[in-house]
C-alpha cells in the first residue's frame, strides 16, 4: 500500500471519529434535557382510581451504593427501578421516560407521570441531592 493510500485512510478514520464524537455528544445532551425516550418495565405505585390521561407527580430513590444496587441487578443510581406515586398497590409495567436512566448524583428524582391506556410516560422534572 502506497503511502498517500494510508495516509488517506488514516483521515478518512480521522473524519469518521470526529462525527461519531459530534453524534454521541449530541445524544448525550439531548438524553439529559428528557428528549429522548427510555422504555423500561418497572414498578410503579398507582391508585385504581387513576385515571387514563391523568398525570401525578412521583419519585424515585436510585441506589447510592452498589449493595443496594446489586440486588436489582442495576449500576447505582438507577433511577427508574421503582416509582412511587401514590400509596396504591405496586404494579411492574412498561413506562416510557423522558429523563436520565441513571442519575448517581440525586437521591430523589422526581417524575411527572400520566397513565396510559396499558402503561404510563413519566418525564423528569428535577433531582434532590441532601447533604449527609
Amino acid at each position: 500500500m502506497s503511502k498517500a493510500k494510508t495516509e488517506e485512510g488514516l483521515g478518512c478514520l480521522f473524519v469518521i471519529a470526529v462525527i461519531a464524537a459530534i453524534f454521541w455528544a449530541a445524544h448525550d445532551g439531548l438524553d439529559s434535557h428528557g428528549w429522548i425516550p427510555h422504555n423500561e418495565e418497572t414498578a410503579i405505585t398507582a391508585q385504581s382510581s387513576w385515571f387514563v390521561g391523568e398525570s401525578k407527580e412521583c419519585v424515585s430513590y436510585p441506589p447510592f451504593n452498589q449493595a443496594e444496587a446489586q440486588p436489582m441487578g442495576k449500576p447505582v443510581g438507577y433511577a427508574v427501578g421503582r416509582i412511587k406515586c401514590d400509596d396504591g398497590p405496586e404494579h411492574r409495567v412498561k413506562i416510557r421516560f423522558f429523563g436520565r436512566i441513571e442519575q448517581p448524583e440525586y437521591e430523589v428524582v422526581k417524575w411527572k407521570c400520566t397513565r396510559e391506556e396499558d402503561s404510563f410516560t413519566c418525564y423528569e422534572l428535577s433531582g434532590i441531592r441532601t447533604e449527609k
